[in-house]
């Protein structure tokens, strides 16, 4: 009889442990899941801000070409006398628009791609230089958007 209450005794201490065992177990996951929750945010944020550090470099990088643009078709008589040339200023342009768009999928920015494109051909469509920008307004929205759905589904959790 005094092995069983002792035994009996024992068993209750050890579900007594068991029992805070799980209720500091638990308090562990809730902190793990609360830490999981951050770093998403924290992703995300990395993300979307790499998403428009690179929208802006392609931004400021249209700007440049067209202005090359602009200049080598109203060339200036003493052009030889003010430094580079502003064909090569412009392929030189062009060629860093085309080395920042390689770092967005190759479906993104077509327009802006065409602008990037050395051939020639199209240099005289000044269409060529609003349907860019209208583009990248429109990638900046999208970006935006995306950005908010983003922090309501992870707001939601």
């Amino acid at each position: 009889m005094i092995v069983a209450r002792k035994t009996l005794h024992e068993a209750h201490s050890t579900t007594e442990l068991q029992a805070k065992t799980v209720v500091a177990t638990n308090g562990v996951a809730d902190k793990v899941q609360a830490t999981s929750r951050v770093l998403d945010r924290i992703l995300v944020e990395a993300q979307v801000t790499r998403e428009f550090d690179q929208l802006q470099r392609v931004a400021n990088q249209v700007e440049e070409v067209i202005a090359w643009r602009k200049r080598t078709t109203n060339r200036d008589p003493n052009y030889l006398e003010r430094g580079p040339l502003p064909h090569t200023q412009l392929m030189n342009a062009r060629s860093l628009l085309s080395a920042y768009l390689e770092a967005l999928p190759a479906d993104e920015l077509p327009k802006c791609r065409v602008l990037a494109d050395l051939g020639a051909a199209r240099d005289a469509d000044p269409q060529l230089e609003v349907d860019g920008q209208q583009e990248l307004k429109e990638a900046i929205g999208a970006a935006s958007s995306r950005l908010r759905a983003r922090r309501e589904l992870l707001s939601t959790d």
